[in-house]
């Protein structure tokens, strides 16, 4: 713990943040979060239905975060993916850096052993498995970094464009040699999105491919991109999730 904090990129969606905080400390008893500092950027929507709901959200996103970590420091931001990332990964000052965005639960136990990936220097990032097809490159699900990528790729930043995919072109280093998608058995998906389901229910969307900020969407014409959202969960096997992952260093 006490070479790790965290940071979280979140959006003022209560449920979805205490969900996705208690899953992972259930499954990472390992890592003791009362004793690490959460970097949390939380940022406004786009558009008000009740401002004052808007405002009672972000307050308890913040209790929320209270409640899980020993220190918490804040930052209010206005709808700007590409900026809360940016912030979050300039503010990280540990050896190591959990990034934890707001809307993933963890469905299994990730052992403290993954960190032995980090024994190569090559190593940068440790992404946990959420989709069966993925090549083995950067990724703003959650994983372990190393604070030295978050500080160099934040000083470079661009806040026009969707940050996973300008983090990848900035990215000096070999995909093959630097990122690692754990588990590597493909049919083991030990995250599920809170994300998609909640926009298809929400009166806000992504919009564009290379999305950048949440966009209002009212009616079901503006809204027919987002219903259309890959249902990440159906590839999920939980019978698969049995402990036993493969990898010449980290298995149980």
């Amino acid at each position: 713990s006490d070479h790790f904090c965290f940071i979280t990129s979140a959006m003022s969606k209560p449920v979805l943040l205490n969900k996705t905080y208690e899953s992972f400390q259930k499954y990472m008893p390992w890592l003791d979060f009362k004793k690490m500092t959460l970097f949390l950027n939380i940022d406004n929507f786009p558009a008000s239905i009740d401002p004052k709901k808007d405002l009672e959200d972000i307050d308890k996103c913040k209790n929320i975060a209270n409640t899980y970590f020993g220190n918490v420091v804040y930052n209010i931001g206005y709808s700007s993916f590409p900026a809360a990332v940016k912030w979050c990964f300039s503010q990280a000052n540990k050896e190591y850096v959990f990034n934890l965005e707001d809307d993933w639960e963890l469905l299994c136990e990730i052992p403290e052993a993954v960190i032995d990936f980090f024994e190569n220097p090559k190593t940068i990032q440790v992404g946990f498995r959420a989709w069966k097809k993925s090549d083995p490159r950067f990724v703003l699900s959650p994983s372990i970094l190393k604070t030295s990528f978050c500080n160099f790729v934040s000083s470079k930043m661009n806040l026009g464009k969707n940050p996973e995919n300008q983090i990848r072109g900035i990215n000096p280093y070999k995909l093959d040699d630097c990122f690692v998608y754990w588990p590597f058995e493909s049919d083991k998906i030990i995250l599920r999105d809170l994300g998609r389901p909640w926009m298809k229910t929400s009166c806000f969307g992504r919009g564009l491919d290379d999305f950048t900020q949440w966009k209002f969407l009212p009616n079901s014409i503006t809204r027919w991109r987002e219903q259309l959202n890959m249902d990440q969960s159906i590839d999920i096997n939980l019978s698969k999730l049995d402990g036993n992952f493969g990898g010449s260093n980290v298995s149980n």
